[in-house]
């Protein structure tokens, strides 16, 4: 890739690589040939003096039916590529019957050194996206495309970021927080997912 650019064209540019497997020389399945697809990545960025390099890629096969988006479902093929990215934004159209007027749901599943809530965006005549909302709480991925009966109302999002925010206070303080925000959640659920995200397997104080 970084023959077929000039080095004034390289230096400082953000490259977009529309999509990654087009690029791939090889099988997208191949963690080798994967790696090397990584290796040329990093030259453009590093040789190449680029400022950064934006990879599209498909999502796996019967993604767009996984009540949750994360880094195994937003990236078909080898485990390669999600390991050398710095970050990855997944996407899934809200209304997928209606794509060109539906909000796109967008989630960083694998954040580096940041927190990144989850937002929706529409497109508009002006060619621009648009964020749904004012941005005062995270979106959440629409109900009933996957069927988790776990996550009926589609809202284990939202609730997994407010119990992030507030972590130091207690699992009653918490529920309180999140029917504060339209979420209706058990102390019980509240006090596991606290643990999970703590990385305890003990419960917290309640």
């Amino acid at each position: 890739m970084k023959a077929e650019l000039r080095p004034d064209e390289l230096d400082g540019a953000v490259i977009i690589i529309d999509t990654a497997v087009r690029y791939l020389e090889g099988d997208e399945n191949s963690s080798e040939h994967m790696r090397a697809f990584a290796a040329q990545v990093f030259r453009l960025n590093k040789e190449g003096h680029a400022a950064a390099v934006l990879l599209l890629h498909h999502s796996a096969k019967g993604a767009k039916e996984s009540p949750e988006l994360t880094l195994e479902n937003a990236m078909r093929g080898s485990g390669e590529l999600g390991a050398f990215v710095t970050c990855c934004w997944a996407t899934r159209l809200q209304d997928p019957e209606h794509p060109y007027e539906s909000a796109s749901f967008l989630a960083n599943v694998k954040p580096r050194d940041f927190d990144a809530r989850p937002f929706e965006v529409t497109g508009g005549p002006d060619c621009r996206l648009h964020f749904v909302g004012d941005g005062s709480a995270p979106a959440v991925l629409v109900k009933g495309q996957g069927g988790n009966r776990a996550n009926r109302d589609g809202q284990d999002e939202a609730a997994h970021a407010i119990i992030k925010a507030n972590q130091d206070r207690t699992t009653r303080e918490i529920r309180e927080a999140l029917a504060e925000a339209g979420v209706k959640r058990s102390d019980g659920w509240v006090s596991t997912k606290r643990c999970a995200i703590k990385g305890t397997g003990s419960k917290l104080r309640e």
